[in-house]
């Protein structure tokens, strides 16, 4: 007996040899392809289906499971469909076409076989092949599996409803390194595609088995299945690459034109306009030869109206074409419809149909219990029929297409036909209809019907997410249990995801409304995947965050389980509550390529970087180099982390990456983190090279301004982003940036200033009206859209920054006047507002709030080093009596945690014997309420040994008040000659040094004390000239 791994062997080789000699027969046409290579093309097409065929035997080891069929065994279908997965038909590969026609540049064409080495990666499940009917979806998809099969795969062709309990009957069976590859076609008819890839997903992720698959759908229905987790879209028709597909196709029919032995005439190809299985068709009736059919084909319109004429031919009256429109639409049947149809008014169109070949019977599986389907021999085929019934009949398409609903809902038919409505989406006379009112009305009359159906309503591609939201809204007997399907489930999650993306777009928020209440229903149901709670915590996190708490703690170590990790720290709930899940995933999966994701969050979200940074180094040293390691160096350098502990792999990252567009933020995070500007300038610089004018390029100057990198070398690139960009909103940080760095403030004025004639007024200009002042910039220049910002934004939390810098550039104050004090009577609270009202006690004129707030200020923070010199510049508006209580207050606050010390600097010695001057003059604080309070804190001062040196004897403290406050305490005896001596010796000595003429404004103040309590030796330290 042959063994499987002899016969994978054998067919590698003999498909190889094939590619070569289809190679060669493509240059020839059915005529003139020499007689020796058509027989070994024939026979090397035998030999490979029949070595395809031994290989799937081999594999019958495995159970029967309904819905899988493994590629290569034979089911009984019609004789289009047999010849049109035959070998035998030629395959004209990706590979051959792009040795003669190379991929666009800058353009990645996979072919055949790179697209199957794309499912290696564990971070795909998954292909979807994407593009219009006919395009070659279905033969790309099973030309890989045959690649597959070759290469040690299980492929299997799902043929009908394949639910999950087939895979975890299949996964029993098979050691989890086998790779399996399931071949889906047709998705949009797959009811339990959703719960069938959440089962693959889940065997992969959490019991390393090697699930994959390839499916296919129309372009049209795409975007209702585009949210599927871990997969690829493959799309036959890109923008980026229309023409070289077109030309791809144009060679396929002509291949199989050629192979077929028609020949590619002018007059065929025409007919098959670059639709690959149109051509098929063509070989096909010359395979049957039906020579009438083919010669009447040829100088037709389309294939629909062919097909029309042709059908025609098989009744007597001519007027079919909406009743086989009608017909047609309602494809696949299965037998309990096909038979209702056919007992009705179909029965004769139905029986012609099936007798000329246009619809067949087929065999899902080999299990005699499970129904037959009839289908067309191609949807392209039904199609075409229809699209010339709708353009030849357009004014009714709406009345024809409610008619087709109620005809499908009353045969059983209707799922089938919401399929062929979704393929045709894109003809204009269906786009333009209003599918919402449609669908509400054919709902109201059937709900139970449309029940059956209902998986199909909520991933469609007649209505917009938004619309389909509006459908949920109604029809409560149609919707009713819903919440317990993952399909559903996941489509809510996508719709979500829909939604967050487009919000600002709407205007009311019905549809939130809405999007919670179905979350709220759903949420108990939640059992095999946490997309739904992830999508959740993103538009109600207050709703979600229990039961998506609850999933974490139930399964952290769950690979999905960081999906919601991740969402949970990007909501903004608290991290701690989930750190046991972050450290129990880390420790389950150390080296796993999405850790990067996890990391990257719980640094964005403020959590402790030690809980994480003993698996950081592991991790890095595998994937160091991937290009998602960039969301790791930035979050950890933005977080704060220790540079040294990732910048050896950062470095080797960038000896690959340094030119790559993202670098930008790792460029940004280094240099905001304090890194060496020159272990990354000469990359830095290769990347300006390239995306000097690239809209991300405004971090990268940004950052290496803001560290002082030479200007010089990025001047150039600089200016030629600006000219690009100079009135995006973003500039205003390079504006910013350039100016706090001393860049030429004439280099950049035009555009600056063009900048502010869009945005004088937003909230954003701050940056640039602060630098601008901040760097000497001409006020003139700017004082028109200051003001016109100042009216704007007077409610601003931060306007005292603008005000400031107006004020300290000489600005006038009256501009900022109202502005500036609004805000400083508001946020005299905040410490900082000390920078402001430094420059507002400049001004004389200050309203009695902001005074008495600079008190407060001064008594709420008393240990700020300006506290002091703030207090004492108020100057003689200290002395105002409505202001007595807040200037004792503050004095006393400023004052009590100074006076005590020793160690006070000579300035600020100055300042309290300056505060003390304003507080013992004061007439407000001579009351009886405060005179013993100032008393008490003069006296400590004046006990202090380094109080009334001789540094301190500035002309602004010889004031008599002194004197006088120091007669009444001796004469109150607070102060004793005897026992305060010492004290008193060295306040005479001060007086001493006074200028002469404020010495004898307390001459008789001092003959008083001489008088009254006499003692020589004390009172003679105070000499006058006259004396003298």
């Amino acid at each position: 007996m042959i063994e499987r791994a002899d016969l994978e062997q054998a067919l590698k080789k003999a498909r190889k040899i094939l590619g070569v000699l289809e190679e060669q027969a493509a240059g020839y046409s059915s005529l003139t392809i020499p007689a020796h290579l058509k027989v070994e093309l024939d026979d090397k097409r035998e030999e490979v289906a029949n070595l395809e065929k031994q290989l799937s035997d081999s594999g019958k080891r495995f159970p029967r499971i309904q819905g899988l069929t493994l590629l290569g065994e034979k089911i009984a279908q019609g004789a289009f469909r047999e010849y049109l997965s035959s070998e035998k038909l030629p395959y004209y590969s990706r590979s051959a076409h792009l040795s003669i026609d190379p991929a666009p540049e800058n353009v990645a064409i996979p072919d055949e076989v790179a697209l199957l080495q794309r499912l290696d990666s564990r971070d795909l499940t998954g292909l979807i092949i994407t593009g219009s009917g006919g395009f070659g979806k279905t033969r790309l998809m099973l030309e890989i599996g045959r690649l597959a099969l070759a290469d040690n795969w299980l492929v299997f062709r799902v043929r009908e409803r394949l639910k999950a309990d087939g895979i975890y009957q299949l996964a029993e069976t098979i050691e989890p390194s086998q790779k399996v590859l399931l071949l889906i076609d047709y998705v949009e008819t797959q009811q339990d595609f959703a719960e069938l890839l959440e089962t693959m997903n889940e065997l992969n992720e959490d019991e390393d088995f090697q699930f994959k698959y390839i499916a296919n759908c129309r372009t049209t229905h795409y975007p209702s299945i585009r949210d599927i987790y871990k997969h690829q879209q493959v799309d036959l028709s890109p923008d980026k690459a229309l023409d070289w597909f077109k030309r791809y196709r144009r060679e396929t029919v002509r291949h199989i034109l050629q192979g077929s032995g028609l020949g590619a005439t002018d007059d065929y190809l025409l007919l098959c306009r670059d639709t690959p299985i149109l051509a098929v068709f063509l070989a096909y009736l010359h395979s049957c030869e039906r020579n009438a059919d083919l010669a009447s084909l040829v100088g037709e319109y389309s294939f629909g109206q062919w097909l029309i004429k042709r059908i025609r031919l098989s009744f007597q009256t001519p007027q079919i074409e909406k009743k086989l429109a009608f017909l047609i639409a309602q494809f696949p049947l299965n037998d309990a419809v096909a038979e209702t149809i056919y007992r009705g008014d179909y029965h004769q169109l139905f029986n012609n149909l099936a007798n000329d070949g246009w619809i067949e019977q087929e065999e899902l599986s080999m299990d005699l219990s499970v129904d037959c389907t009839w289908v067309t021999i191609h949807d392209v085929l039904a199609d075409q029929i229809l699209t010339h019934y709708l353009e030849s009949n357009s004014k009714t398409t709406e009345l024809f297409v409610c008619e087709l609903l109620e005809f499908a809902v009353q045969v059983g038919s209707l799922r089938s036909t919401l399929y062929t409505l979704q393929r045709l989406i894109g003809l204009p006379q269906l786009n333009r209809l209003d599918w919402l009112k449609i669908l509400n009305q054919q709902m109201l009359r059937t709900p139970l019907t449309w029940k059956e159906t209902r998986d199909v309503l909520i991933r469609n591609s007649l209505l917009s997410s938004i619309q389909t939201l509006s459908l949920l809204d109604r029809h409560e007997p149609v919707w009713e249990g819903i919440e317990t399907e993952i399909d559903f489930q996941n489509s809510l999650a996508w719709n979500i995801r829909q939604y967050l993306s487009e919000t600002g777009s709407h205007s009311d928020n019905s549809i939130s409304i809405t999007l919670t209440k179905w979350i709220e229903k759903s949420i108990p149901q939640i059992s095999r995947t946490n997309l739904l709670l992830n999508w959740g915590l993103k538009l109600c996190p207050e709703i979600v965050q229990e039961a998506a708490l609850n999933w974490i703690t139930i399964y952290p170590r769950k690979f999905q389980t960081h999906y919601l990790l991740v969402a949970w720290l990007e909501s903004d709930l608290p991290s701690e509550a989930i750190s046991f899940a972050v450290q129990q995933w880390c420790d389950q999966f150390p080296l796993d390529d999405h850790l990067s994701f996890v990391y990257k969050s719980w640094l964005d979200a403020g959590g402790d970087k030690e809980w994480i940074q003993s698996h950081l180094s592991d991790w890095l040293s595998l994937h160091a180099t991937a290009l998602e390691a960039r969301f790791v160096y930035k979050s950890w350098l933005d977080a704060g982390g220790g540079k040294e502990r990732i910048q050896s792999h950062l470095f080797d990252w960038l000896s690959l990456y340094a030119t790559t567009l993202e670098t930008s933020f790792v460029y940004q995070s280094w240099l905001d983190a304090g890194g060496d500007k020159e272990r990354i300038q000469s990359h830095l610089f290769d990347w300006l090279s390239l995306h000097a004018t690239a809209s991300e390029s405004q971090f990268v100057y940004q950052s290496w301004l803001d560290v002082r990198g030479d200007k010089e070398r990025i001047q150039s690139h600089l200016f030629d982003w600006l000219s690009l960009h100079a009135t995006a909103l973003e500039a205003q940080f390079v504006y910013k940036s350039w100016l706090d760095a001393g860049g030429d403030k004439e280099r950049i004025q035009s555009h600056l200033f063009d900048w502010l004639s869009l945005y004088a007024t937003a909230l954003e200009a701050d940056f640039v009206y602060k630098s601008w002042l901040d760097a000497g910039g001409d006020l003139q220049l700017i004082r028109s859209p200051l003001i016109q910002w100042l009216e704007q934004n007077q409610d601003y939390a931060e306007i005292d920054y603008i005000c400031n810098a107006w004020l300290k550039a000489g600005g006038e104050f009256e501009i900022v006047r109202e502005a500036a004090i609004n805000w400083f009577n508001r946020n005299w609270q905040n410490e900082n507002a000390t920078f402001l009202m430094q420059s507002l006690l400049r001004e004389r004129s200050l309203p009695f709030e902001t005074l008495t707030c600079t008190l407060k200020w001064c008594q709420k923070f008393p240990n700020n080093q300006s506290s002091l010199y703030q207090f004492n510049h108020l100057g003689s508006r200290l002395f105002q009596d409505e202001l007595a209580e807040d200037v004792y207050s503050a004095a006393e606050a400023i004052l009590t945690l100074l006076i005590d010390r020793r160690d006070l600097l000579e300035r600020v010695q100055a300042q309290i014997y300056r505060t003390f001057s304003f507080v013992i003059a004061a007439r407000s604080l001579q009351t009886e309420s405060f005179q013993d309070k100032v008393d008490n804190l003069f006296i400590q001062w004046l006990k202090n040994p380094i109080s009334f040196g001789n540094l301190n004897t500035h002309p602004n403290n010889q004031r008599q008040p002194y004197f006088k406050r120091f007669i009444n305490l001796i004469v109150l005896k607070k102060l004793d000659i005897e026992q305060d001596r010492d004290c008193l010796e060295r306040f005479l000595k001060w007086i001493n040094l006074w200028e002469s003429n404020n010495k004898e404004s307390i001459r008789k103040s001092l003959d008083y004390l001489k008088d009254n309590y006499p003692d020589p030796d004390l009172w003679q330290i105070v000499q006058f000239e006259s004396e003298s």
